[in-house]
């Protein structure tokens, strides 16, 4: 999808993204190493909607990012992530994880049904003239 995703012109493209992650009480980011190489990393956020007349309150935990370098694919070092961001989700009484995947990624969305996700929603695109 290269109409939505671009290529890293350096390191830092990313930087921005991530800090929004970082020092703040109610986000996280794990990592997996590897001989001191980061081989793995999850993003979350506590999302509470609160404030839209038509939406009950709750306590969601939403998975900004997760990836695993594709070597270590298929090694349970995703759901280990995932187990332990779900374990953060706890201090907040979150009572659902929501995550966003592209549609064609079938491997993931595969990965997440094994671990017991099911559709809440469905977001549809249409490209314009």
């Amino acid at each position: 999808m290269p109409d939505n995703f671009v290529q890293p012109k350096d390191d830092n493209r990313d930087a921005v993204y991530w800090q929004c992650f970082m020092n703040v009480d109610d986000a996280i980011i794990l990592v997996a190493q590897e001989e001191e190489k980061i081989i793995g990393a999850v993003c979350a956020k506590i999302i509470i909607t609160k404030g839209i007349p038509f939406l009950a309150e709750k306590t969601r935990l939403y998975i900004g990012t997760i990836v695993v370098t594709d070597r270590h694919q298929r090694r349970g070092i995703a759901s280990l992530l995932m187990s332990h961001v779900e374990e953060f989700s706890q201090k907040f009484n979150a009572t659902k994880v929501l995550l966003e995947v592209m549609s064609f990624n079938q491997d993931a969305i595969n990965f997440y049904r094994s671990l017991g996700f099911g559709y809440f929603s469905t977001k549809l695109a249409k490209k314009l003239p």
